[in-house]
């Protein structure tokens, strides 16, 4: 007799951080520093984010932490060219704040997983625009990011608005993607 079991479908975050130039480094590279950080699970509103005061350590390892927790229930995580960056300067503020390495998770990278297409960018910004996404990518100006790094919290809102935007936007991506048959997902 054969019995069945119920598979659950997967659990899939979506996120993006914020970061600004940090020190500077060898051959004057510039160490990102994380400012905000946003991830919502695909069928699953509203986004949650967090804003880090990168005055106050105790206030960042507290949002790190509450991400790791969300990162904890997922199966699989997805971005927008979160291989060559988010993960790593995430890593980078995990090792920073002396907690641990987020758990390794399979990869949707809406960016890298698309074939390479001439003449046509693959940013989130033209892919959205150019398939009529109802969700625009919100601009700061230099100044409204220098207030938003400084912690005014008009500024800092946002950025929080920035950056739960562009999960909201990815996650559109990512069924349009789909849909059209451009993603590898596997």
């Amino acid at each position: 007799m054969a019995t069945w079991k119920t598979v659950r479908p997967l659990s899939i975050l979506c996120f993006d951080i914020e970061n600004l130039p940090g020190t500077y480094g060898p051959s004057d590279y510039t160490h990102p520093k994380v400012t905000a950080i946003a991830g919502q699970f695909v069928g699953d509103p509203p986004p949650r984010a967090w804003v880090l005061d990168r005055r106050n350590r105790e206030q960042m390892t507290q949002c790190a932490i509450s991400f790791a927790e969300l990162w904890g229930e997922a199966d699989r995580v997805m971005g927008h060219n979160i291989r060559r960056h988010d993960i790593k300067i995430l890593g980078g503020l995990y090792t920073d704040l002396g907690l641990p390495l987020l758990p390794k998770k399979r990869m949707i990278d809406t960016y890298l997983d698309q074939p390479k297409m001439q003449g046509v960018s693959r940013s989130l910004e033209n892919l959205a625009d150019r398939w009529d996404c109802p969700i625009k990518k919100l601009h700061l100006s230099e100044y409204a990011w220098q207030m938003a790094y400084d912690g005014i919290p008009e500024y800092a809102e946002q950025m929080r608005a920035r950056v739960t935007s562009d999960v909201q936007i990815n996650l559109w991506l990512f069924e349009e993607l789909l849909r059209r048959e451009l993603l590898s997902v596997s």
